[in-house]
């Protein structure tokens, strides 16, 4: 009789090419996760019962246990639900994260304007080994995330970036979340990746960065605090030891984002001479207001009969930065040179009175309201 390749035949091998797609994308996915081995012990577990009940079925004396097997065995599928539960959430989003779904999901949400400030940061971060996590929210929202942090809600910027990571401020723990050309929030607690394949090496602050990107597409910056190695993570993995030249353009191809157009660049290329990209010391900001409002002159002794020598510009600037930032007298006086701690404390109780403060504050004001441009931006709030 000659075979016939009906129906039933194509049903048949349909469903065996189904099966054998579907069990090679489960192995596959949990073969980088810590359910691999769960699932080796559950494949012998399940070899094992299935054996048992055929043998139970064949033998007669035993109806009961034969019945109760029957009847747990069933349950199985709710113990393996609760035992791979990371890795069907896990699943579950990265096969919502697919290419058929993209018509129901935003487009992506990183700028590219957002990315020069954040490559100048880290560089610098990196160069005085400031550690941070800077987290890009793309299609996967991490409003979620964001909802127990500190919202900022600013256009990035790298001097906020710096002000947020640096060592003695409030935030620097936690991570920041960019979407668009926004800094939506910081100090964001980000979830721990749980995968054992991640080197031992690697800490808290990594292992957060590996965790959000295998819960939604985004892609994560870190800068080493030990080392100042600057690594990103994507898709659950990690990219470590990112040179500085080639930062900006890992940034950029880890977040399929396009530089900014040929014109902001020419237009950025203009302003070079009067915003360098360099940091800027706080001394020579001071120097260079003082140079045209002389508000250095306000402090005096409070006792002037009783001092021969007046205070120092250095030791002055060192005062005022110490208080104004909040670092603290003996640490200024210990990265100041030729400045000692006595010295400076001297200054500080002797020379700031707030009487002082005040009067070189008003210099300062009254050289900003002569200014054109604050008069500018004042007449176009009122407005």
């Amino acid at each position: 009789m000659p075979f016939t390749f009906g129906r039933p035949q194509v049903s048949m091998i349909l469903e065996i090419i189904l099966l054998t797609i579907a069990i090679y994308a489960i192995l596959r996915f949990l073969r980088s996760t810590r359910g691999g081995g769960v699932l080796r012990g559950m494949f012998s577990f399940g070899i094992f019962i299935a054996i048992l009940i055929s043998l139970l079925a064949r033998w007669p004396g035993v109806p009961v246990l034969a019945d109760i097997l029957s009847k747990v065995t069933p349950y199985l599928v709710i113990l393996v639900a609760i035992l791979f539960q990371p890795e069907l959430r896990q699943g579950v989003s990265r096969f919502g994260r697919g290419s058929g779904f993209r018509l129901f999901r935003s487009r992506q949400r990183v700028s590219g304007e957002a990315l020069g400030p954040v490559v100048a940061a880290a560089k610098r971060m990196s160069k005085t080994r400031t550690g941070a996590i800077i987290t890009f929210e793309r299609r996967d929202s991490l409003a979620g995330l964001c909802q127990g942090a500190v919202s900022i809600e600013a256009p990035v910027s790298a001097i906020l970036l710096e002000s947020i990571f640096f060592p003695s401020a409030p935030l620097h723990d936690g991570a920041v979340v960019i979407r668009s050309q926004n800094i939506v929030a910081a100090s964001v607690l980000l979830p721990l990746s749980n995968n054992p394949d991640i080197q031992r090496s690697l800490g808290t602050r990594h292992r957060a960065a590996i965790g959000v990107t295998e819960e939604s597409d985004a892609v994560t910056l870190v800068v080493s605090e030990e080392t100042g190695e600057i690594s990103l993570t994507a898709n659950g993995e990690i990219q470590k030891g990112i040179p500085l030249d080639q930062l900006e353009a890992a940034l950029y191809s880890a977040l399929n984002t396009e530089p900014p157009k040929q014109e902001e660049e020419e237009d950025n290329a203009a302003l070079q001479p009067y915003f360098p990209d360099r940091p800027v010391p706080l001394t020579e900001v001071l120097s260079t207001v003082n140079q045209h409002t002389s508000f250095l002159d306000e402090f005096q002794h409070w006792q002037q009969r009783y001092t021969k020598n007046s205070a120092t510009n250095k030791a002055l600037y060192a005062g005022i930065i110490g208080k104004g930032c909040a670092i603290g007298t003996p640490k200024i006086a210990r990265i100041s040179s030729q400045i000692s701690e006595n010295n400076l404390s001297h200054v500080i109780n002797w020379y700031f009175s707030l009487d002082n403060i005040q009067a070189a504050n008003d210099r300062i004001i009254k050289l900003l309201n002569s200014m054109e441009l604050p008069n500018i931006y004042r007449r176009a709030q009122d407005k």
